[in-house]
């Protein structure tokens, strides 16, 4: 193929795009202003762990956490966050906090109550195209069940279904993205690597 060729593709496409853009990441405006939506952020965090009657710490790391997932709301091309590291520094607090920012445009899932929903119903919870969905603890949960001979993958079903409508999922997990690969299959693994970022949780227990 020559270069006027490609030149000529490249134009093409961008009629496309202009044509068919590609839809906005969330179903609601977020705040025009960045350091707004940092502010809320970062006090909705902190009202998560009052509401335990734990002392809030405003430390470095907290407040780098909420930047970065300010950043991945304005900034990122990809539909997907990852919240990866170890027990106790903050993940499942962070997604409680995102479903206070997104209010009704989310939805806050734990993968065990997701897995015996859908070992019970057979099917996956009515989550809407428009939601936010925020899922807790990814790789606690069964991998798989025996459906009648069938062999049935509840949370692989479910981040297929987010990833082939591109829909915004953030996950918090315990495992890398290694790992997911030996627990659920290189095929989810790698669709995850195209659709999330990743924001890794590094720092000691805040229980301790």
């Amino acid at each position: 193929m020559d270069q006027k060729t490609k030149e000529n593709a490249l134009k093409y496409m961008a009629k496309l795009v202009e044509k068919n853009p590609a839809p906005p990441k969330f179903a609601v405006n977020l705040p025009e202003s960045r350091e707004t939506t940092e502010a809320t952020l970062l006090g909705m965090y902190g009202a998560e762990v009052n509401s335990r009657d734990v002392e809030f710490l405003l430390d470095d790391a907290t407040v780098s956490k909420v930047e970065k997932v300010v950043k991945w709301m304005y900034d990122s091309r990809k539909r997907g966050l990852m919240l990866c590291g170890t027990l106790g520094n903050g993940k499942t607090t962070m997604l409680r906090s995102m479903k206070r920012f997104f209010g009704i445009n989310a939805v806050y899932w734990e993968t065990q109550g997701l897995y015996n929903h859908f070992k019970e119903c057979r099917s996956l919870p009515e989550i809407s195209y428009k939601s936010v969905l925020l899922l807790d603890d990814l790789g606690v949960e069964p991998p798989s069940y025996n459906d009648f001979g069938e062999i049935r993958y509840p949370l692989v079903e479910l981040l297929m279904l987010r990833y082939k409508h591109n829909l915004p999922t953030v996950i918090a997990t315990n495992c890398t993205f290694e790992q997911l690969g030996e627990r659920y299959g290189d095929r989810l693994r790698d669709r995850m690597m195209e659709m999330y970022g990743m924001i890794t949780y590094k720092e000691p227990s805040y229980r301790h």
